[in-house]
């Protein structure tokens, strides 16, 4: 779980009657920390794939290829630092059982302050790779290249900067972030932890669609432009990238909304925080949401972060096919009955001439085959094309 809910909690409690200290300690802890051990490790795994197992994935070699390449492993790294992050957090609470620190715990307090914040600063980075991503894909498709040191640098430096200005405000002078009793303190304390976490998360869910959107209308001007036309080729490529980039962002919003919800219930509905109404009951079964969903982030990019260009050339194939059998069983059918009628209308007619009639038809549909071969080899290799230069799909 990387949220500031998580961070707020590593605060000390000197006052055990609170909303916070009540909710924490009435919700089934043992379950929730299974889940995101569970969890964790599925995002540990599906970081490994993206790295180590697609390293070796055959893709074009150029530039533009290469940098969308590096920047998935930047975030798959990303994710994969986070997830052991939650790992290890999640294994000493299970096995100390302690998640909220007492008043004289101080040790408690810098595991969690220390932890939370190593937490967040790596999902701070996926989110901002997310964003780059796209940004990089609006680039690619004007000829355009973008530094991926520069990029390193510039997601790493914002990072390491929004978690420390927000763990600091928080934390410092003391970890008593709870004894808060008026409006103003909370604002200047708490509020930015909770403005640097959520407002990358809120940017990348407005601007990423918007660059997608723009992105795709690119996509289907240059398919008209590279062949003049707009074929079933070209549309299924088309539809593809779309797709693929619904999905990103789809991935994306069930990953983080329910951090988003999370941080307008706790900031609305704060004092009203107890298992015991529906209020609390809603804020548990959040919580156990983005415990299940943050850390399952790396598992779902690994399925949705990859070139998808063989699978549309074999849906492509497979449709061609089934619509060309279908297409030839109608004409068959359609022949016989000419065939037939002809005999049963023509009785003199002679065998040989219906045996060479039937040569010459068979004849026509070799000929006819092997056009539609040598049109499908042709779609097929100026997908290829395209899928080389524009390398997004």
């Amino acid at each position: 779980m990387a949220d500031p809910t998580i961070q707020s909690f590593c605060c000390h409690h000197k006052n055990n009657s609170h909303s916070a200290y009540r909710l924490m300690n009435e919700f089934n802890k043992d379950s929730y920390l299974i889940i995101s051990l569970i969890s964790s490790v599925v995002g540990i795994i599906g970081s490994f794939y993206q790295i180590f197992v697609r390293k070796n994935d055959q893709e074009a070699n150029t530039t533009r290829s290469l940098t969308g390449r590096r920047i998935i492993i930047c975030l798959a790294y990303a994710d994969l630092f986070a997830s052991c992050g939650i790992f290890v957090r999640t294994a000493l609470w299970t096995f100390f059982k302690r998640i909220m620190p007492f008043d004289d715990d101080n040790s408690s307090v810098i595991f969690c302050s220390i932890s939370s914040a190593f937490i967040q600063t790596f999902y701070t980075a996926t989110w901002l790779f997310t964003f780059v991503y796209a940004y990089n894909m609006k680039k690619a498709l004007k000829n355009q290249t973008i530094s991926i040191l520069n990029v390193n640098y510039i997601v790493w430096c914002m990072s390491v900067l929004f978690t420390a200005i927000g763990t600091t405000t928080l934390y410092y002078p003391d970890a008593d972030c709870h004894d808060i009793h008026d409006m103003k303190t909370a604002l200047f304390r708490v509020m930015p932890n909770y403005l640097l976490n959520y407002g990358p998360i809120l940017f990348v869910m407005i601007i990423n669609p918007i660059i997608y959107i723009q992105c795709s209308k690119e996509v289907d001007r240059q398919l008209i432009l590279r062949y003049g036309q707009y074929t079933n080729n070209e549309r299924n490529i088309h539809d593809l990238f779309k797709i693929k980039f619904s999905l990103i962002n789809i991935i994306f919003y069930i990953c983080w909304l329910p951090n988003i919800a999370n941080a307008i219930l706790m900031w609305t509905m704060w004092s009203m925080l107890s298992r015991r109404n529906i209020i609390g009951l809603i804020v548990v079964i959040n919580w156990y949401i983005i415990a299940i969903f943050n850390p399952l982030q790396a598992f779902f990019n690994a399925l949705v972060y990859r070139k998808w260009n063989d699978k549309l050339i074999g849906c492509c194939s497979v449709k061609s096919w089934l619509s060309k059998k279908f297409q030839k069983l109608q004409n068959g059918t359609y022949t016989t009955q000419i065939i037939t009628d002809t005999m049963s209308f023509n009785a003199t007619e002679s065998t040989p001439l219906l045996q060479q009639t039937h040569v010459l038809m068979t004849s026509d549909d070799e000929l006819e085959q092997d056009n539609d071969n040598e049109l499908q080899i042709r779609e097929h290799q100026n997908f290829h094309k395209f899928s080389i230069q524009c390398s997004l799909v």
